[in-house]
């Protein structure tokens, strides 16, 4: 398994987290999906390779959302 925090820009309210949490649970791949609202930042959980990262800024973009960094986490 391998983690991996994205920074999120357009997040207003906690239903902007759930609703980049649902999208992104749907992503095949991903396990787990942690949000937090005040530090802007989901971290994910997920097994397989970068394609599974490209589906997950796509999935962000369609919740109406924007991607402005992102890391790997330990």
């Amino acid at each position: 398994m391998q983690r991996h925090l994205f920074e999120v820009s357009g997040w207003t309210c906690d239903g902007c987290v759930q609703a980049t949490r649902r999208v992104l649970s749907k992503v095949e791949g991903i396990r787990e999906v942690e949000g937090d609202l005040e530090a802007r930042t989901v971290t994910l959980t997920y097994e397989g390779d970068d394609a599974v990262l490209d589906q997950a800024r796509a999935a962000i973009a369609r919740a109406g959302f924007e991607v402005v960094g992102e890391r790997a986490e330990a």
